[in-house]
Order: structure tokens, then sequence, then C-alpha cells
């Protein structure tokens, strides 16, 4: 007999309790075993992980841009972070609520976001600090950026301290064409 109610095992465990204490033989409380099999129901999944198609991913980027809008400055996302929640969001069931990823995944690219700020950061300094030039510089097969003093580097060349680039001088367009002369006859061609 199948139990599907709580009142219904009650009352077959009591009557398996009671026959088991009816037929002594021996047999103590602490010697009694019951053997029970339960049913459990399934719970019916809601749905399955979806293909992250463009138009799914471009629909999560959207939403996820428009949450961020909201967010600080300080808590923005990089590049890397956003399209790895992106993705991950257009795999989600429909109508799943948007939440920050919180995988060991999305926490290392957050931090690979924070270091290409900091390099980026770095460069634009770089880029605007007249006194250090970028010069690249092959290094076993690699090209290496090397940060050099510009003030240094025209010492050791002999270059003198003023801008190799002179200021663009204004020209002024002719106001009537000139006759080509020399182009007038075929025999000049030849």
């Amino acid at each position: 007999m199948l139990a599907e109610s709580d009142q219904e095992l009650l009352v077959q465990l009591t009557s398996v309790w009671c026959l088991a204490a009816k037929r002594k033989m021996g047999k103590t409380a602490a010697s009694f075993k019951l053997e029970l099999f339960i049913y459990v129901s399934r719970v019916a999944t809601s749905a399955t992980i979806r293909r992250a198609t463009e138009g799914r991913i471009a629909a999560a980027a959207s939403l996820i841009d428009e949450y961020l809008s909201a967010l600080p400055a300080e808590q923005q996302l990089g590049e890397a972070s956003r399209a790895y929640w992106a993705v991950t969001h257009a795999r989600q069931p429909e109508q799943t609520p948007l939440a920050i990823p919180t995988n060991h995944t999305f926490t290392q690219l957050r931090r690979i976001d924070d270091y290409q700020r900091e390099a980026d950061e770095e460069s634009q300094q770089r880029a605007a600090s007249p006194e250090f030039g970028t010069v690249r510089r092959r290094l076993n097969g690699g090209m290496i950026p090397l940060d050099l003093n510009v003030t240094d580097l025209r010492e050791a060349l002999g270059l003198q301290s003023a801008s190799a680039v002179r200021a663009p001088v204004p020209s002024s367009t002719p106001a009537v064409n000139m006759k080509d002369t020399v182009h007038l006859s075929d025999a000049s061609m030849e």
C-alpha cells in the first residue's frame, strides 16, 4: 500500500509497529527494522538553457547597458566582463531577471578589465607627457614598446633641441591658371 499523505503514512507506520509488537519472539524495539520506499515527484523544469544567438546577445547587452547606466562610475564594467555577462544572460530562459554573475570567471574578467583600465590610463598619461616618446624595438622576434626621454635621445644623436617638424605655412592658390607651354604640341611628347 502506498501512502500518499502524511496521515496515511502515520496510520501505516502505527499498524506496522503494532504488528511487530505482537510478534515479540525475543525482539526488542531496538531491533525493529522497517524498510521505507518514498516516492518524490520530480519538479518540472521551467526551461532549458537557450542558444546565445547574436540577436539575444545584443538584446542582453542593451539590458545590461541600461542597468549599468544607473550605477556610479566606480562600479562600471569593462568590455570583457560586459561581453561575458551578455552571453551568459542570453543563454538564460526567457524572463530571467537581470543579475550580476557571481562565478569565478566573471570575477577574473572584472580583474582583467581593471588591469586594462589601468594600462589605458597609463598610456594616456604617457601620451600627454611630451618629455617621453614611445619607440618600438624588435627583441627576440617580438615588437616591444620602449619609452625614451626625448631630450636624452636628441643629445645622444646630436640633434638640435628644436622640433624636427615645422609649423604649417599657409599658402595661397593662384588667381589665374597659367598656360602649359611645355605640352602644347604632340611633337614635344616624342
